[in-house]
């Protein structure tokens, strides 16, 4: 009777193995049009963590991937998952449109804390009255208006000229560099 046991014991195991290896092998069809793959357990961070030089071009380049709109996947059971978009209607709906359903949270109000309870770092009702505020105070403050136009002046003859005026002494084709850019 005892001699048994670790027969069905080592049964058992060869079948749990067989279940996580037929697992292992449907989750690999299913991620097999991915940029990366969604592993049981561990997610997408190894694939991150193996960008971790270059994360926000790891990122670009998934973003592109999926068509404007990423769900990745963190470790299981580390609420590590999140969505990154950059598709016009997306962010439309979450900026505008849709602004109530999309809160900031605790944490985010504790990163921005230095700002205080402006319009950066307030939610629903709060926020669409100070986004009044401020839209009125922008459109029809002729003082505000001037102001913006100096700064921005001020930003391009010092900031920008000299770039542009260093790189024309360079040789290199600055239409053509920007033009290269923006079809990314």
């Amino acid at each position: 009777m005892f001699a048994k046991a670790p027969k069905m014991a080592v049964d058992m195991l060869i079948a749990i193995l067989f279940i996580f290896f037929f697992l292992f092998l449907s989750h690999l069809y299913k991620s097999r049009n991915s940029l990366v793959t969604n592993w049981p357990f561990v997610g997408m961070l190894p694939a991150f963590l193996s960008n971790s030089g270059r994360v926000f071009n790891f990122l670009t380049d998934m973003v592109k991937f999926h068509g404007g709109t990423l769900k990745f996947k963190g470790p299981w059971f580390s609420s590590l998952d999140f969505v990154v978009t950059s598709h016009p209607m997306n962010v439309n709906h979450i900026l505008c449109r849709n602004h109530d359903n999309y809160e900031k949270g605790p944490e985010f109000r504790e990163i921005f804390e230095p700002f205080g309870q402006g319009i950066l770092t307030s939610d629903s009702h709060v926020w669409k009255s100070q986004r009044k505020v401020l839209q009125s105070f922008m459109k029809n403050n002729k003082k505000y208006a001037i102001y913006l136009d100096r700064i921005f002046w001020q930003k391009l003859e010092k900031s920008l000229f000299p770039v542009l005026e260093h790189v024309m002494k360079l040789g290199v084709e600055v239409t053509q560099r920007f033009a290269s850019t923006v079809r990314l």
